[in-house]
């Protein structure tokens, strides 16, 4: 789900962009007098919000195909878990989605928990994740999940840790 927000930080990235592409197409010779530092400060903060728009697509992604799973998924889901191990930062737009997901998720009757969460990402985080999930939901390894996902649910068809098997999404 697209917020006001997503919308608005979409548009000001495409009008950004519109601004730049004017600047470089009809006021090319008054750039020529600028220190070569400044145009690449310029060119570089122009290439971080490219990225930010990446980003966001990704997010975006994961959040349909985890819709996706939630519906879909035969077995249905119990639990899902999202391994983290690569992720170094939460920024606004992921911890949107992530509450995004949480909810779709809970509304099914289905656990949300993390894996392989780097500390610093869940303590210092700008969107702490340890405010969008409770502290239950966080286990060091993949089969720390598989274990207190037997001991939940009983014995029987568990997801294979080293293939990450169906209800593991992989992040990294």
């Amino acid at each position: 789900m697209r917020g006001s927000t997503d919308t608005s930080s979409q548009l000001s990235l495409l009008v950004t962009t519109a601004i730049v592409l004017v600047v470089l197409l009809f006021l090319t010779a008054p750039l020529a007098y600028m220190p070569e530092a400044v145009l690449a400060a310029v060119v570089f903060l122009i290439g971080v919000d490219l990225i930010d728009l990446q980003y966001y697509a990704n997010a975006e992604q994961l959040s349909e195909e985890i819709t996706e799973l939630a519906n879909h998924a035969q077995p249905p889901l119990r639990w899902l878990c999202i391994d983290a191990s690569a992720v170094d930062d939460v920024d606004f737009s992921a911890a949107e989605t992530l509450r995004s997901i949480f909810g779709i998720l809970k509304d099914k009757g289905i656990r949300l928990v993390v894996a392989q969460v780097m500390e610093d990402v869940k303590d210092e985080s700008s969107y702490q994740l340890g405010q969008l999930f409770d502290e239950d939901a966080f286990y060091d390894t993949i089969e720390n999940v598989l274990e207190a996902y037997r001991q939940q649910v009983g014995t029987g068809p568990v997801p294979d840790a080293s293939g990450l098997g169906e209800g593991t999404v992989h992040t990294g």
